[in-house]
């Protein structure tokens, strides 16, 4: 039941977050997404090719012990723990096959072209349907 509490409130601000973009950025964001990926996927794969190896995220979780003060009804303070979770992102080097990491980036620059032609075609459908407001 605790989780439905947390979830709630998140689920409303990203709709909250959402709804600042208008309707013609929505579609825009959708008709680059995968094109944008592909994009991100190059330069990731271009620079592992460049360092000789990958970098792998991890993330580290630890907590950080406080006592923290509550003032109580009466006027006393009372020192109790609480405690913080705490999540430390490192990048750790990871050995890759440089020739499976080659033939991955030259499929993604093959297949880069049609699908930039494809999202340019979807931004202009929605330029058209979502003309801009002044």
């Amino acid at each position: 039941m605790r989780i439905s509490f947390v979830l709630v409130p998140l689920v409303m601000l990203t709709a909250c977050m959402d709804s600042t973009r208008s309707e013609r950025e929505r579609c825009i964001g959708n008709a680059m997404r995968d094109v944008n990926v592909v994009n991100r996927l190059i330069e990731e794969t271009r620079a592992n090719l460049s360092r000789g190896y990958a970098l792998e995220e991890r993330t580290e979780v630890s907590t950080l012990e406080r006592v923290c003060q509550i003032t109580q009804e009466g006027g006393g303070i009372l020192n109790v723990p609480c405690n913080e979770i705490v999540n430390n992102r490192t990048y750790v080097p990871v050995a890759i096959d440089l020739n499976a990491e080659q033939a991955k980036l030259d499929s993604l620059l093959q297949r880069q072209p049609s699908m930039q032609a494809q999202a340019n075609a979807a931004v202009d459908q929605c330029r058209l349907y979502y003309p801009e407001t002044e």
